[in-house]
């Protein structure tokens, strides 16, 4: 018959009560050959009675030497010999503290013969029934025996024939110290022979899986025969007798044979309605919860899901280990590294970040592998449903939209989504891939942590949309993750590629855009919040109508955080750097704006102006009328000072026209003589025309609008504003002067000719200048001017005249040393006179500041400091800067803050201090 819990094929024991013993049996009737004979001797043994807790071939015997009480077993070489003889050498090797000690072995005529020693203390079943067992004692004896048992199969060692009349136990000082013996069953679990093993199966101490069969399948399952027995040793502690006593309403410590098929039965659970092969459901209701939860771990039906060594120390820690007590016997667990898993158990376990790679081993083996979980899936015909769902998932490795990504990336894909459909659907954890968990932050820690290229492909395989829509019907969130990372990250990805921001063969920056696409979006708004604080605009066309975007899509937002990482680089624009060009742009608008203006003005004063600045024919005729009535008139000084009086009207009107013109229209031809009112409306349509856009609104409320936008600029400094658009009022007066003068002296002419006055008489007399007067000019010079009393060595005596200190006081410019050497002495005298020179034209008396002076140096220039309150350097350094300094700045070098006054007048001919 076939064991549904093993696998193995057995033979079932006959009908009648005792079995036919197989070649290995140990028979010690003496008409075999055993040399072992009760009241006989045999070596330096005194042979006793046969011991029925050895097993048959067993006896109590004395060692005639030193009269000590040992045990003899003898049993008939046959085709596990050999395996006997290591497993006695692997028991010989043990530490020998809770173990019978084991004398020695011989092997003569066909027969084995093993020595044991008789341990000290009371078989556990005498001391069970002499002593009250309290959790306490009960933990004591099963940390001894789990210890003990673990080292026997980590040595290859199995037991098989652990019960109560095998373990004793001895009371040292209130100190329980167990011992065990019966190791005449003992044989390695897995023996180079693959061939099925003979077993004596104890139905009062037997799992369920060996029920029915006396042949079995070596192997490391056999380690669960020996915890199934510990189970019933720990249960017999709890009810003072077997379990079976109470089952059967009988004495069963003698294993009575009539009782054997009863017990074996037992084990199967064919009665869904009866006591399960455990029989914990037996225990009384006041037992300690905690010997309740180690019996159903113990005595589990399913040999895959009963405790071994790890469980059983996890309980003694008093840490929690799941128990299978209630599945079938024919139930088989995944089983790995100890720990067995039903299927849904295992797709949660290795769901989890910390065993998601493992998991991918466990689908997708080496091949070398074995004992995966791939493998048992295909094993198990009750897991062919499961098994049919895992393959489809895995053949998506082959998925045609994957093939650029590598394969690793596919199956760690592939894994974590296999996983998925396994775990049950009503406490799924959510989907891992590799080492991290597939939402925001977990993806945004797989792109930090793995290399660019080995993240990447992840992230390709990941949003494949045959993959995203099978995760989406597994896991809403992490889909939802997916296309996000999809929607916003790749797209963001792709625009950046076409915008040149990155290149296809760059990881590292295409995984830095992923990850800011896995941001939440109150984190992407206060990232391009926070930028914008600092940034005006953009110098990038494409990226200024992102930036200015106010309400952005999300991958708008994430090259947004991409390129705001690098801003220099990507072309931002600070605040300042942008007002000063927007003042710039408005300023030159604003210029042009108000030299249209002041041409169409003075279009209307020259036509309206003709005895000003008409044509020079009409000017001259204009003019002539008076001078002709000074001259009829004789009037000599009159008629010179008309002529000087409107020459000179009409010139400095030109000189006036020309140099607006020039601060309005520099390169503007100049005014003459023989220019006329056309002129005006040309210059003023070449202005207009210069504008781009042209302006929407009339001349004069344009260039108001450019003014008080101009105001509204955040400068570092105020600059010059551009004029004022030139009302000409001067040009109305001297038009209005120029049209009444000629007429003034017409009349006055004619008044004169009709009453001439005395000739006055005319005294030439020079004026003087008292010199009391003239002291009283020099200190009203004096006082307007700035000087400064200085001690030059001859006396004290005032030095100017001066300006006060005009370098605005703003914030200094960071300033990137490149190098610095030691200034030699001339550079150091260069700087000391450089400086005298730069602050010659300032009052030294509170002037305290550091001027950086420039020296020659080489092919390059250097800066030396200067302090200008001590008037001496402040470093021995001659500091090397790779950009040019503006004239009249402040700049911070190191955490020194300077002033760069640009090069001295008088030193700007001689840049170099070496011989001529």
């Amino acid at each position: 018959m076939t064991d549904p819990a093993t696998g193995t094929t057995g033979t079932s024991p006959p009908e009648t009560p005792d079995a036919p013993a197989s070649a290995d049996s140990v028979l010690p009737a003496a008409e075999t050959g055993c040399a072992l004979v009760p009241g006989r001797r045999w070596r330096n043994y005194q042979i006793g009675e046969p011991n029925p807790v050895q097993g048959p071939g067993a006896f109590d015997a004395t060692d005639a030497l030193s009269m000590e009480p040992v045990v003899v077993c003898a049993r008939q070489l046959g085709s596990s010999a050999e395996a006997r003889r290591e497993t006695w050498q692997l028991l010989e090797n043990l530490p020998a503290g809770n173990l019978v000690p084991l004398r020695e072995s011989h092997e003569e005529e066909g027969w084995r013969y093993e020595v044991t020693s008789v341990p000290g203390g009371s078989p556990l079943r005498d001391w069970i029934a002499c002593h009250q067992v309290g959790v306490a004692e009960i933990e004591t004896i099963v940390r001894q025996l789990t210890l003990l048992l673990e080292a026997m199969h980590a040595a290859g060692v199995v037991h098989l024939r652990l019960r109560p009349d095998a373990i004793f136990v001895n009371e040292a000082e209130r100190n329980l110290e167990v011992m065990l013996g019966g190791l005449g069953a003992a044989t390695l679990h897995s023996p180079a022979s693959p061939e099925l093993m003979p077993l004596e199966v104890d139905p009062y101490y037997s799992p369920p899986e060996a029920a029915g069969l006396f042949r079995h399948k070596p192997g490391p399952e056999l380690c669960a025969w020996d915890w199934w027995s510990l189970g019933r040793v720990v249960q017999e502690m709890i009810h003072g007798r077997h379990v079976y006593g109470l089952l059967f309403e009988r004495d069963v410590s003698g294993q009575p044979p009539e009782l054997h098929a009863r017990a074996e039965n037992a084990l199967l659970d064919r009665d869904p309605s009866a006591v399960r092969a455990g029989a914990v459901e037996l225990l009384p209701d006041g037992t300690n919860p905690r010997l309740r939860i180690l019996l159903r771990g113990l005595l589990a039906s399913s040999r895959d899901g009963r405790w071994g060594s790890d469980q059983v120390l996890r309980w003694l820690q008093r840490e929690h280990s799941p128990d299978r007590y209630d599945l079938p016997r024919d139930a088989r667990l995944f089983v790995w590294r100890r720990r067995a898993f039903t299927v849904p158990e295992a797709a949660e376990f290795f769901l989890q970040p910390d065993y998601a790679l493992e998991g991918q081993a466990q689908l997708f083996p080496g091949a070398q592998s074995s004992g995966t979980m791939l493998g048992f899936l295909r094993a198990m015909p009750q897991l062919k449903a499961e098994c049919e769902r895992v393959t489809q998932v895995l053949a998506l490795v082959e998925t045609p939209a994957w093939r650029t990504v590598p394969l690793n990336a596919r199956r760690s894909a592939v894994a974590g989504l296999a996983w998925l459909t396994l775990a049950p659907s009503s406490t799924r954890p959510p989907l891992s891939v590799q080492r991290w968990r597939v939402d925001p932050s977990g993806l945004q820690e797989m792109l930090s942590d793995a290399p660019p290229a080995e993240a990447l492909a992840l992230a390709q395989a990941l949003t494949t949309g045959v993959y995203r829509c099978a995760v989406e019907a597994l896991d809403a969130n992490a889909g939802r993750t997916l296309a996000l990372l999809a929607d916003a990250g790749f797209k963001a990805v792709r625009e950046a590629e076409e915008a040149g921001w990155m290149g296809p063969a760059d990881p590292g920056a295409q995984v830095r855009v992923l990850r800011f696409a896995l941001e939440s979006d109150k984190d992407l708004v206060a990232r391009r919040d926070r930028l914008r604080m600092s940034y005006a605009t953009n110098a990038n066309a494409r990226l200024a109508t992102l930036f200015a975007a106010d309400n952005p899509e999300r991958a708008s937002l994430t090259l947004l955080a991409f390129t705001g990482e690098r801003a220099k680089d990507f072309g931002y624009i600070t605040h300042a750097e942008w007002a000063q060009g927007r003042f710039v742009e408005l300023r030159a608008r604003a210029t042009r704006v108000a030299a249209a203006i002041f041409w169409r003005r003075l279009r209307r004063v020259v036509v309206a102006s003709p005895a000003l600045l008409g044509p020079w024919p009409v000017f001259a005729a204009v003019w002539a009328v008076p001078l002709a009535y000074c001259v009829a008139g004789e009037a000599w000084m009159a008629a010179g000072l008309t002529a000087v009086f409107a020459v000179a009207l009409r010139g400095g009107s030109h000189a006036w026209i020309n140099r607006l013109a020039a601060r309005l229209a520099p390169g503007a031809a100049p005014w003459t003589w023989t220019t006329r009112s056309a002129r005006c409306a040309g210059e003023a349509t070449r202005s207009l025309h210069a504008i781009e856009p042209p302006p929407a609104e009339p001349w004069p409320a344009e260039f108001q609008r450019l003014r008080r936008e101009i105001g509204t600029l955040r400068l570092s400094s105020r600059p010059e504003l551009p004029l004022r658009a030139p009302s000409l009022v001067e040009f109305w007066v001297a038009s209005f002067v120029s049209a009444v003068a000629p007429v003034a002296v017409v009349v006055a002419m004619l008044v004169t000719a009709q009453r001439v006055p005395p000739a006055p008489t005319l005294v030439d007399r020079p004026a003087t200048l008292t010199p009391t007067l003239a002291a009283d000019a020099a200190e009203l010079a004096a006082a307007q001017q700035l000087f400064e009393e200085f001690n030059d060595g001859f006396g004290r005596r005032p030095r100017g005249p001066l300006k006060a200190w005009d370098v605005p006081a703003v914030a200094p410019q960071p300033l990137a040393v490149r190098r610095m050497t030691a200034s030699s002495p001339l550079q150091r005298a260069y700087a000391k006179v450089g400086a005298e020179l730069l602050l010659d034209v300032y009052p030294r008396h509170g002037l305290e500041v550091t001027v950086a002076v420039p020296v020659p140096a080489g092919p390059e220039a250097g800066l030396v400091l200067y302090d200008s309150g001590a008037r001496e350097l402040v470093d021995a350094r001659t500091f090397f800067v790779g950009a040019p300094l503006a004239n009249r700045t402040w700049y911070w070098i190191g955490n020194r803050r300077v002033v760069y006054l640009g090069v001295p007048e008088r030193l700007a001919a001689q840049i170099s201090l070496a011989p001529p």
